[in-house]
């Protein structure tokens, strides 16, 4: 028997990229879901979802925060099985439900509790509770804009560092490796020696990148080296996809980190060291 694949998610009309710098995350005890970097996120048991949750209650495509472009973050419950919570009320399905700063998010019987942390807050004058209909497009609307040349979406890995001045990272002592997000460990490197690990990464990362590799595109082999690379070291949580954020257009990432991506050609590495909020990239563009 076939299996029925999980529902794809359709942003609505009015999700926009976070703002430049913005550094959403839902933080657990033990864990941190970073959903600042592109418009919308899919949270779910399958593969497929932009992030995985493994427990059992949880349905393959669960549950999606998506940002409006008035600074305000959504969760939107996809018909899951077990439900989503919102500061402990069951939310319904399929319609937009705000997050406050500070609000508390449960998915399906997990016991983990989610707290919203980095988002502005900003909302409309009359607000007040929670919002449970589709936000409005008006006055959060951004005006259009001649588009730039160049591509207009790009693919690329990064391998972030991050210091104990970063935005959003883990709380205690000095991990045990460079990548705290994966062992569950604080952040107390300086922001000096964050640069230096990312410094020596991209030095080994450039003597294995070949001047041909970007005149041929991709180098499969050179792709590789950096996914294993940033798997193993990368403080994001895109290093359980060897550093991959997927495709992303313009305005979806930090100013600095958007400048650097989209000047690569495919299957180039940037050769400088990017510093956002985050800490300390280098990047490899795929796509």
């Amino acid at each position: 028997m076939s299996v029925r694949p999980p529902a794809e998610f359709h942003p609505p009309k009015w999700v926009a990229a976070a703002g430049p710098g913005a550094e959403v995350a839902l933080v657990a005890a033990d864990r941190k879901l970073d959903v600042g970097l592109k418009p919308s996120y899919v949270i779910g048991r399958n593969d497929t979802a932009d992030i995985v949750l493994s427990h059992a209650s949880i349905s393959r495509h669960h549950a999606a925060v998506a940002h409006h472009s008035d600074g305000r973050v959504y969760i939107i419950d996809l018909k899951s099985a077990c439900g989503t919570k919102v500061d402990g009320k069951r939310i319904d399905g399929h319609r937009p439900t705000e997050l406050r700063p500070g609000a508390s998010v449960c998915f399906g019987e997990d016991a983990a509790q989610y707290v919203l942390s980095g988002a502005s807050g900003k909302r409309p004058a009359e607000g007040g509770g929670h919002d449970h209909t589709q936000p409005s497009g008006g006055p959060g609307k951004r005006p259009r804009t001649d588009a730039p040349a160049g591509p207009s979406t790009v693919q690329c890995r990064h391998l972030l560092i991050k210091h104990r001045d970063s935005r959003f990272r883990p709380p205690a002592t000095e991990p045990t490796s460079s990548n705290p997000l994966k062992n569950k460990e604080p952040v107390t490197r300086t922001k000096e020696s964050a640069r230096e690990i990312l410094a020596a990464h991209l030095a080994a990362l450039t003597a294995q990148h070949s001047a041909a590799a970007t005149a041929a595109g991709l180098d499969a082999a050179f792709d590789s080296a950096f996914e294993t690379l940033a798997t193993a070291e990368s403080d994001c949580s895109s290093a359980k996809r060897g550093g991959d954020l997927g495709p992303f257009r313009r305005g979806q990432m930090h100013p600095h980190f958007e400048k650097a991506s989209f000047e690569l050609g495919v299957g180039e590495l940037c050769k400088e060291v990017i510093e956002t909020p985050s800490g300390f990239h280098t990047i490899l563009r795929i796509g």
